[in-house]
């Protein structure tokens, strides 16, 4: 699970995009923006959506860089952190759609899972 995400993609993410979007724009900007960046990484995989089930797994991916970031600058800039959140974010991804095969044919069904997201990072971004 660490080579499907959570440790390719952190260190490229958090541990060199990051700090350069920082040295130009505020902590709160570089994220949205990485976030931004990230989402539009998984557009490929949500090639075959309807808008709606794209726009708002793309915005959750911009909330979800909020969260990190928040978790990674509170660890004193720890890769290991959001590694390991990443990872574990991508686990329960896998093992909710084994457990739910019939849930996860509606995209609706991610609405309160994403809603969460989006407002945790909301306010993660507002402190």
């Amino acid at each position: 699970m660490l080579f499907r995400g959570g440790l390719c993609e952190e260190i490229g993410l958090r541990g060199f995009a990051l700090p350069e979007l920082q040295k130009r724009f505020s902590p709160l900007k570089a994220c949205i923006i990485l976030g931004f960046l990230w989402a539009a990484w998984h557009l490929p995989a949500w090639w075959q959506r309807d808008s709606l089930s794209i726009l708002i797994p793309f915005l959750a991916v911009i909330a979800l860089s909020v969260i990190f970031t928040y978790f990674f600058k509170a660890s004193g800039n720890s890769l290991f952190i959001v590694i390991l959140l990443h990872a574990s974010l991508n686990s329960f991804d896998d093992v909710y759609d084994l457990m739910f095969p019939k849930l996860t044919e509606y995209s609706l069904w991610e609405l309160p899972y994403i809603a969460i997201v989006l407002i945790v990072g909301a306010v993660l971004a507002l402190r």
